[in-house]
Order: C-alpha cells, then structure tokens, then sequence
C-alpha cells in the first residue's frame, strides 16, 4: 500500500478509485472461477448419469448415486 499521507486529495481519490476497482476485479473473478467449478461438477454428474444409464443402472440408483431428478436423467 502507498502511503497516501505525501498524496493531494486528488491523487488520494485516484489512487482509492483503483485500489476500490482491484477488488471489484478480484471479487469478479473469485466469483468467475466458482461458477465455473460448479458448472464443471453439474456436467461431470451429468456426465457419470448418462454413463450408468447405458450399463443398465435403474433411474432409482442413478438417482441415489447422482441426486439428479428423474426429469434431468431421462433427459440425458
């Protein structure tokens, strides 16, 4: 952090500006990045359904092993 106290006010409200505006950034991307990890889980479970709906497993087990909804696994 710079020390602000040799700063004018004008260079003081810049430099808060852009220190504000990082961790907006920062926030965005932290929230980015767990959207997409979730979207990466959802579509491996997705993904493990359609695999145990073709060797054969009931709606029921895919269900229990997935807690996907029979709506979503029929879909697949």
């Amino acid at each position: 952090m710079e020390n602000t106290e040799k700063m004018s006010n004008l260079d003081k409200q810049v430099y808060q500006r852009r220190v504000e505006n990082r961790r907006i950034e920062m926030a965005v991307l932290e929230t980015a990045k767990e959207e997409s990890f979730e979207k990466g889980i959802k579509e491996g479970i997705k993904e493990t359904a359609k695999n145990c709906k073709k060797l054969g497993f009931s709606i029921e087990d895919i269900i229990k092993a997935t807690g996907l909804t029979i709506d979503e696994i029929e879909k697949l």
